[in-house]
């Protein structure tokens, strides 16, 4: 269903959710520490479609703040907005490590604490 809005904690559910689904939205805000925010990164990135938005919560934590250099330095996300603790990316191109050839549901957007 396309309206779709996904809610868990991201070590419960994010592994799982993100083998099968699209987002157009994703909100990171979940644990603030090394290796957590960049697993949360890395499966948000496999289901974020092209052109989608990334939500980087906590920017002032030290692996939040690590993860938010990386995009702005890469080349698959750009800055859209920052506000206060917040940056907004959208996602421009597809990594390599992401798989295509899945068969993938689609929701709107998911949040993972």
């Amino acid at each position: 269903n396309p309206s779709d809005f996904l809610v868990g904690r991201s070590d419960q559910m994010l592994h799982d959710v993100t083998k099968t689904m699209r987002f157009n939205i994703a909100l990171i805000d979940g644990s603030h520490s090394y290796p957590n925010a960049f697993l949360d990164l890395a499966y948000c990135h496999r289901s974020l479609r092209n052109g989608g938005i990334l939500y980087l919560d906590d920017t002032n934590t030290v692996a939040v703040r690590e993860i938010s250099l990386f995009l702005k330095n890469g080349e698959d996300y750009k800055v859209k907005r920052f506000f206060w603790k917040t940056i907004a990316f959208q996602k421009t191109s597809e990594s390599e490590c992401f798989n295509e050839n899945n068969s993938y549901e689609t929701a709107n957007a998911m949040v993972f604490w």
